[in-house]
């Protein structure tokens, strides 16, 4: 891929992550695992299971305590 064309794909994740983090903005831990809850009630098993590959595949880059909080949240959307 052209140097171009990265710089172009990072600014857009880029600036999709800034929304996210403004959108969420002061919302509380249970805030948030509601969000992610009516997130999950849209998604089809398929996709629920290739979106816990990806969190896990960033696991390694989490403290222990968030890979401890990831696994709680894991853990309460399979009941789900």
């Amino acid at each position: 891929m052209r140097k171009d064309m990265n710089k172009e794909k990072f600014n857009r994740i880029k600036d999709s992550v800034d929304q996210l983090k403004e959108t969420y903005k002061g919302k509380t831990q249970d805030d948030l695992i509601d969000e992610v809850k009516k997130i999950r009630a849209n998604m089809s098993d398929a996709e629920f299971r290739r979106q816990i590959a990806a969190m896990n595949r960033i696991r390694g880059f989490l403290t222990e305590s968030q890979q401890k909080k990831l696994d709680r949240l894991i853990e309460m959307l399979e009941k789900n």
